[in-house]
């Protein structure tokens, strides 16, 4: 072990009061909702009774059965030692009352032989999670990390533990080099071990590897070339839409067009079906046609007409049903009147149409099918409109600094861009915000639109015209849907309409198959039965659509996992087992993303398995079947999964797998409820054991008489 390690850990253990002594506390001391929160600081040894009864409570009530359900099991004697070791220190949050509501404990050690702050523990009270103070406690650990010269903050984090993850990955905390997750690819075969521990049916024998692969000898730089010419020569998807007349026909009927002070806009607020008519500009018109948009779906038309009105727009309407030309249609008309009547032409890029969605992957799908409209790509019959501009801001795409009139862009490449004097806002007419459930949440992005707003002039946000598109909203106690205090800022005072169309009932076939209790056995291990489960699913949809395991494949099947380790495994066993799946989470380039959700989309694969980057935005038309391995810890989330099969027009099936220790969770138990009534009102048919289970959990709602 380095002298240099052990004397800056003694040295940091020395400071009796570290965080006040450097100056280390976070200036961040207000919650999402506006709340005041101050912090206390003490050792671990000098805690109360009751104080350290607390603390216990809270992790006992926290992660008692994510410690039940891993390989350590829970041990009560030993977490407490834990928490009240001599090296321990607690920062300990307090609300505006004073009273406690979380704690997070640290400790200056030597990992792996270099000097870390590790964050033992975090806990927080459930009614004050996800309002950013696990952050506020962080940004303390990560200053006095730096004041102390560790080499970085570290934590432990359980696999399947999804909201504890996807908080570290949140504040840019990536798996170390020393974890122990599992990636499939991270270790030679040969350095691979078997447990070995004999089980109910004697010892577990350790496969034969023949010819295991050396990582460290392949030819990765023929790889990233074979890859880039992949991405290159990429399909173009020449059809934008499938017709569905009966979701069309349920669109119309159960559309409604509300006003900003809730009352109801008549049935005649419209534009008319045929494009030859609703459409003015006749090259537009015609590059829809060649796109096979033959018409305008009711949410199509209800919102080009409020835009066309210079309303600001709120749209609630289900994955799938060609919200994307509801905004691009009526921002492309914008630019051509705004052109119209200009006289000068700006210096530097100043875009009328600014469209900002949550991930590079949707903003690039976003911008193919604007150029697919305007007639941009490489098709016959098309009329190209080169005089309106369009351009990416995202981090793989090379932004041209040249003319632009609607620009694509992410949150992070669109602020680094205008810090550096590359685009200004001085033009800007219109902004439109893409899954804007996640743009407008203070957790996520909402924050930075603010910041965006904030450098706008006085004169842009008065003739602002804001429009929000999304599948889901944030709901108040009365289920109708709340605006956020960025959403207000960005309407103002101006007028502004909501269109909403609910979900058609019966749509996506939703299927839950629940697992057995495991046993001592390791066959019926969760991850084993799972694996068993999904395969029985794969070969079922072989059977029906009467392919092979080889191809080709009349429709693919996308699988979600939790993690990124999970979706590695997941997909690993499977192309092991001869199926031919890809992985598709945020370990691979963006070029690697691209040429599989491509080689999805023409069925050159036969699925592919997931993390979240896939639940939002991304069409692939070809995708007739979801199976969500694991259920996320928002079920919103789960809305937009099994959206992937409703794309343009397009039914199908989700499949949710659900083991003994979701339902006995209280916190995944509560999103089976959430489950349980989303089937219900989308007319599903519920499986008995689930429906009694829900019953059991709340019978009074129910009248047995």
């Amino acid at each position: 072990m380095p002298v240099d390690a052990k004397k800056l850990v003694k040295k940091a253990s020395q400071h009796l009061k570290p965080v006040e002594k450097l100056d280390c506390e976070t200036p961040r001391n207000t919650t999402t909702d506006g709340e005041t929160i101050k912090f206390d600081y003490m050792w671990a040894t000098h805690l109360s009774d009751e104080d350290f009864e607390w603390a216990f409570a809270l992790f006992k009530a926290n992660m008692y059965e994510m410690y039940h359900m891993s390989q350590w099991g829970y041990d009560e004697n030993s977490k407490r030692n834990e928490l009240r070791a001599t090296t321990s220190r607690f920062i300990i949050a307090l609300n505006s009352k004073g009273e406690k509501i979380g704690y997070t404990t640290y400790r200056f050690v030597v990992d792996h032989n270099i000097p870390v702050a590790y964050c033992w523990e975090l806990q927080i009270l459930p009614d004050y999670q996800n309002k950013g103070i696990g952050g506020m406690m962080l940004d303390t650990l990560e200053r006095l990390s730096a004041k102390t010269n560790m080499t970085k903050v570290m934590a432990t984090v359980f696999l399947y533990n999804a909201a504890s993850l996807g908080f570290f990955h949140k504040h840019g905390y990536v798996s170390d080099v020393t974890s122990t997750m599992p990636l499939p690819w991270a270790q030679k075969e040969e350095e691979e071990t078997a447990t070995t521990e004999p089980v109910f049916r004697g010892n577990v024998e350790a496969p034969v590897i023949q010819n295991p692969v050396a990582i460290e000898q392949l030819d990765q730089f023929s790889y990233r070339k074979n890859c880039g010419t992949l991405f290159k020569n990429r399909e173009t998807v020449s059809s934008a839409k499938a017709n569905c007349d009966r979701l069309d026909e349920f669109c119309e009927q159960n559309i409604v067009v509300l006003n900003n002070d809730s009352s109801q806009v008549s049935d005649d607020y419209d534009i008319d079906k045929d494009l030859k008519t609703s459409i003015t500009d006749e090259r537009l018109s015609k590059n829809l046609l060649r796109v096979s948009i033959k018409s305008l779906n009711a949410v199509q038309r209800k919102s080009v007409r409020v835009i066309r009105d210079g309303l600001g727009l709120l749209l609630e309407a289900p994955t799938g049903i060609g919200k994307t030309y509801a905004f691009l249609i009526p921002a492309i008309e914008k630019v051509i009147e705004e052109k119209r009547n200009r006289s000068i032409e700006p210096k530097k890029p100043a875009p009328i149409v600014l469209i900002i969605a949550n991930t590079g992957t949707l903003v690039k799908q976003v911008y193919d099918r604007c150029e697919l409209i305007l007639g941009l790509k490489c098709m016959d019959d098309v009329e190209p409109m080169h005089d309106v501009k369009i351009d990416m801001l995202i981090a793989e795409h090379h932004f041209t600094r040249d003319a632009c009139d609607i620009a694509f862009a992410t949150m992070g490449k669109l602020k680094a861009t205008i810090e550096a004097g590359d685009l200004i806002l001085d033009n800007l007419k219109m902004i439109i915000l893409d899954e804007a459930d996640k743009m407008i949440d203070p957790m996520a992005f909402g924050m930075d639109i603010d910041n965006i707003m904030n450098k706008l002039s006085e004169e842009v946000k008065e003739n602002l015209q804001a429009c929000f598109f999304s599948a889901t909203y944030p709901r108040d106690s009365e289920g109708s849907i709340a605006l956020t205090t960025i959403q207000e800022k960005m309407l103002g005072d101006k007028p502004w309409r909501l269109v909403y169309c609910p979900r058609m009932p019966g749509y996506i076939t939703q299927k839950v198959i629940r697992l057995p209790r495991p046993t001592k056995d390791i066959a019926s291990h969760d991850w084993i039965v799972k694996m068993n489960v999904i395969r029985s699913l794969i070969d079922k949809d072989l059977e029906e659509t009467n392919c092979k395991k080889e191809g080709p494949y009349e429709q693919t099947i996308a699988i979600f996992c939790e993690t990124v380790g999970r979706a590695a495994q997941v997909a690993t066993a499977l192309r092991l087992l001869g199926y031919n799946f890809s992985p598709l989470c945020r370990l691979l380039t963006k070029q690697q993303q691209a040429v599989t959700v491509n080689d999805l989309e023409f069925k050159r694969i036969h699925g592919v398995v997931c993390t979240n980057i896939m639940s939002r935005g991304i069409d692939v038309s070809s995708i007739k079947h979801t199976i969500i391995m694991e259920m996320s810890n928002q079920f919103d989330t789960y809305k937009h999964r099994i959206g992937r099969v409703g794309r343009d027009g397009n039914g199908g099936t989700a499949t949710v797998l659900i083991d003994h220790n979701t339902l006995l969770n209280g916190r995944s138990a509560a999103i089976i409820d959430q489950l349980y009534t989303f089937m219900n009102q989308s007319e599903q048919e519920i499986p008995e054991w689930l429906e009694q289970w829900f019953r059991s959990r709340h019978p009074q709602d129910f009248d047995y008489a």
